[in-house]
């Protein structure tokens, strides 16, 4: 959690310190687990040598507890408009999960807030899931991202937040890339393929798919 501007970002991430992301996801109780992976995102930002220039205040919590709480006693302040980031997690949460932690950053979110977070709508073909980026995944990182996967329907949040009173748009990476000029580019049997990105303002209503 960090803030510059008046402005308070939120980045809600799955604990995991990239060598041993597969525990992490199979303990994601653990105050161990909490605490390494808070330590290595650390160690990361102080070998790179960057120097914050806004607060920031490190909240290791587990999201299947009151992780609300955590971030109220920490400092959040829901009166003010707040940026959250949830990019490559909710792929990985139960649809129970999801729907609760769109439910909880709406309660915590003054109108004004944003939202950006990333889904994968469909269940990926076979060639897909043969696809290097996945089979990278597991002979550098030892980490089997398809295992992480929940493969229950997903719910439609972008139409939930929308219920809410949030404005929100819905598109794939690659409308980012034609949008910005850079980016990845699209290759067959891509696992990019069935991602959406989804950005939300909430107070105003309707939805936007690009």
């Amino acid at each position: 959690m960090s803030g510059a501007g008046g402005v308070v970002l939120v980045v809600v991430d799955l604990q995991n310190d990239f060598c041993d992301a597969s525990a992490a996801a199979r303990h994601g109780g653990d105050p161990a687990v909490l605490a390494r992976a808070a330590g290595a995102a650390a160690g990361v930002v102080a070998q790179a040598g960057a120097v914050p220039s806004a607060g920031r205040v490190p909240v290791p919590v587990d999201l299947r507890g009151d992780w609300a709480a955590a971030l109220l006693g920490a400092g959040l302040r829901p009166g003010l408009p707040t940026a959250w980031l949830a990019e490559g997690l909710l792929l990985y949460l139960p649809a129970s999960a999801e729907r609760r932690l769109i439910a909880i950053i709406d309660e915590l979110s003054a109108s004004g807030s944003m939202l950006g977070y990333e889904v994968k709508l469909l269940k990926e073909a076979r060639a897909v899931r043969d696809s290097p980026v996945y089979a990278e995944a597991r002979e550098r990182l030892g980490v089997d991202l398809l295992a992480l996967f929940d493969g229950d329907p997903r719910p439609d949040s972008a139409a939930d937040l929308a219920g809410r009173g949030w404005r929100t748009e819905v598109g794939t990476p690659y409308d980012h890339v034609r949008r910005y000029g850079r980016g990845p580019r699209p290759e067959p049997d891509d696992a990019l393929a069935a991602n959406r990105w989804v950005f939300a303002v909430k107070g105003a209503a309707g939805v936007s798919r690009w």
